[in-house]
């Protein structure tokens, strides 16, 4: 078995480099279900959720209107971007039919992935429980993605996860070297 080795910057396994272990372990969940997905793309992309954000003053020494940089633009990049196969997603554990059934709470209870109905892609956020660093960010970042860009990313802690839909990947079931076995 590979182990996951510590980089400089985050982790890396099979030659992948990843920012946290929980990618790692939910991209051992991806590989499960890979047959249900077209594709599976890990930070494919960045996305500028509110622009940078200028204010025009007057500049008496050039006696003209000049516009002044105010505010960053606010940006996001997800962990995973699924993309579903219709015809075979409906069978996995942990995914189901939502066409139907469409009710966010599910989701906020971890049991299943979340996908736009109408193009059957996830966008999904790695966290690693509870963590001091960048947790309160989260939320707020996921509002306002919901709000402008009509983007739901879904929140998960892969052993949260795991547990809540009762099923652990095969690797996941390893320690992170490899050869003893996980205490779940």
């Amino acid at each position: 078995m590979d182990k996951i080795i510590k980089e400089e910057v985050g982790y890396s396994y099979q030659g992948e480099k990843y920012r946290s272990k929980e990618e790692i372990y939910f991209s051992w969940y991806l590989d499960d279900i890979k047959d249900k997905t077209k594709s599976i793309k890990y930070e494919p992309f960045s996305m500028e959720v509110i622009p940078k954000k200028t204010k025009e003053f007057f500049d008496l020494k050039k006696d003209k209107n000049r516009d002044c940089f105010f505010l960053n633009k606010l940006s996001y990049t997800p962990d995973f971007v699924i993309e579903w196969n219709y015809e075979t997603m409906f069978s996995k554990q942990g995914i189901k039919d939502l066409w139907c059934e469409y009710d966010i709470r599910r989701f906020k209870d971890k049991k299943e992935i979340y996908y736009d109905n109408l193009e059957y892609i996830s966008y999904i956020e790695i966290k690693g429980g509870h963590s001091k660093h960048n947790t309160n960010l989260f939320p707020v970042k996921q509002k306002i993605i919901y709000d402008r860009l009509g983007i739901y990313v879904q929140k998960i802690v892969p052993k949260n996860f795991f547990k809540a839909i009762n099923y652990y990947p095969e690797r996941y079931l390893l320690t992170d070297g490899g050869q003893k076995k996980r205490k779940l």
